[in-house]
């Protein structure tokens, strides 16, 4: 899944979302917040893109336990990129995810606290026009935030 979202395609994530899905990301800065619709993973997803253009998730760490009716995995990855202003960024996340019949309905996302926890901005902070980058290659620009 990581060389996929590498590799720019973070649609591969969207669609392993089961119905329900419940996605935390822990935290009070741009990224942080509770996600239960595809459309809202898919803003929060363009706002990661917007904050980190050239983000790229090394995964250091995985833990699989269960079967297939109940997984839960563990990861733990490396994120860097270059954020707008040129500035390095650079962090640990951990996740804790369940999957129900191969499809993921649940996941908890925590991250070291950065060197300057303003790098990436507040959950409040400026509501700014996001790009969605569509499958045939076209933007949607909307307003709003996460």
């Amino acid at each position: 899944m990581f060389d996929e979202i590498n590799a720019g395609n973070y649609w591969a994530m969207v669609e392993s979302l089961g119905e329900p899905f419940e996605y935390h990301f822990h935290g009070d800065h741009a990224l942080g917040g509770r996600r239960t619709s595809v459309d809202a993973m898919n803003r929060w997803w363009a706002r990661l893109m917007r904050l980190l253009p050239d983000a790229r998730f090394e995964v250091l760490d995985v833990l699989v336990r269960g079967w297939p009716w109940r997984t839960r995995v563990a990861v733990r990855a490396r994120v860097t990129g270059d954020l707008p202003g040129g500035e390095r960024y650079e962090n640990t996340v951990f996740q804790s995810m369940t999957l129900v019949g191969g499809r993921v309905t649940s996941v908890d996302t925590v991250c070291e606290p950065a060197p300057r926890p303003s790098s990436l901005g507040t959950a409040n902070g400026p509501q700014l026009g996001v790009r969605l980058p569509q499958r045939n290659g076209a933007f949607e620009v909307k307003s709003g935030g996460n």
